[in-house]
């Protein structure tokens, strides 16, 4: 295990510039996720750092050591691809015992020329690994078949296995579950999450998908063209978000977003409601977020007609239009929420959860009425 630290790491295609100075500092063991929508510079973070990609600019250190410019397979790093990247001609175990047999290779150990009896011992030896790699993941008894012979969720596992035998100082996952069904997805979220508390080793991990970052991660880095917006827990980026950006990207259903305002003695108003207060200076107009579970149905409060009603089982989400607003909205509720489509409803605000970005979409500094609500 080591440290892993990027510094100022900036890289451009041409006239492109998809990274725009990016630090980040991981520790030994951590598990971080890389997460945002697709073309923020998430893989290509994830690549420079393999050594696979050349930074334009910044600084890679594993460990203590500048590994810029030292080449990917002096950097003991394990990589997983999102294709799996299997020899089909080749067994499970003759996949994971491949990097193990290129290792020796660049170390000038050629085992046809070591004569026999050690070639057998050294091959030994390098089962021995790939069947600790194979029994951590519980894949014994795929050993045999090759890659063909398996499922989505098999060869996904034995990508790691030829991963893990490598004994890296960390593992590099771009987007390993992508291809895997919404059922398989999950479960193999939570074999990651449980390997990597067993084995100790830092994980770095990209994702598109919030859900894999909040349920995985013991920190997760927002990105978004090019820079990182946030970085910290799962709890903390959820429900502390420092700008809107990271607000909407994170959290399913997402963040409810309405137009308020904040008057020259700072209160913060939604419809002629006052909420709360910041500061005097941010005066002028503000976004209100609200998650779908700060509001409530009530009998009194904010006017909303039911669009559409999703069905989930243990939740029921209700799909709003504001009739003051002119806003879609959603509401989580309980099953038993008798509301149907095209009921009009009325909503209560949590006011201590209320949400306040102003017109740069940085978060404002937020005190709520807390003994009053709308209702």
């Amino acid at each position: 295990m080591a440290q892993i630290e990027l510094k100022a790491i900036t890289k451009a295609f041409g006239e492109t510039e998809v990274l725009k100075g990016v630090d980040l500092s991981i520790s030994e063991g951590e598990f971080v996720t890389l997460v945002g929508p697709s073309g923020c510079g998430k893989s290509t973070l994830l690549r420079i750092l393999a050594g696979l990609e050349a930074a334009s600019s910044g600084q890679v250190v594993i460990g203590g050591a500048d590994m810029t410019h030292i080449r990917p397979a002096d950097r003991n790093l394990a990589m997983v691809f999102q294709s799996y990247a299997l020899y089909p001609h080749l067994t499970v175990a003759e996949n994971m015992m491949t990097p193990l047999k290129m290792r020796d290779l660049s170390r000038g150990q050629r085992l046809p020329i070591i004569g026999p009896m050690m070639a057998r011992a050294r091959y030994r030896e390098l089962m021995n690994s790939v069947r600790e790699a194979a029994e951590t993941l519980k894949i014994e008894p795929l050993l045999g078949r090759k890659p063909g012979q398996l499922s989505g969720g098999q060869r996904q596992r034995a990508a790691l296995g030829r991963a893990l035998v490598r004994n890296p100082v960390a593992f590099l996952m771009d987007e390993p579950l992508s291809n895997l069904d919404a059922a398989l997805r999950v479960h193999m979220r939570t074999e990651l999450a449980e390997l990597h508390r067993r084995l100790g080793t830092t994980f770095v991990y990209v994702t598109h998908d919030q859900a894999e970052a909040l349920t995985m991660s013991d920190r997760m880095a927002v990105m978004r063209e090019g820079r990182i917006l946030q970085v910290g827990p799962p709890e903390e980026i959820y429900n502390d978000p420092q700008s809107v950006e990271v607000a909407e990207f994170v959290g399913s259903p997402p963040i409810n977003l309405l137009p308020g305002e904040v008057n020259s003695s700072g209160q913060v108003t939604l419809l002629d409601e006052v909420l709360g207060q910041v500061e005097r200076r941010h005066a002028g107009p503000v976004l209100i977020g609200m998650r779908p579970e700060t509001l409530v149905l009530a009998p009194r409060g904010l006017e909303a007609q039911v669009k559409h009603r999703e069905n989930l089982g243990s939740d029921i989400f209700l799909h709003l239009k504001t009739t003051s607003i002119e806003r879609r909205m959603l509401v989580r509720v309980s099953p038993g929420t008798p509301a149907q489509i095209g009921d009009r409803v009325h909503l209560a605000i949590d006011f201590e959860k209320v949400m306040v970005f102003g017109q740069t979409g940085d978060r404002l500094p937020f005190a709520a009425r807390v003994l009053e609500k709308i209702a």
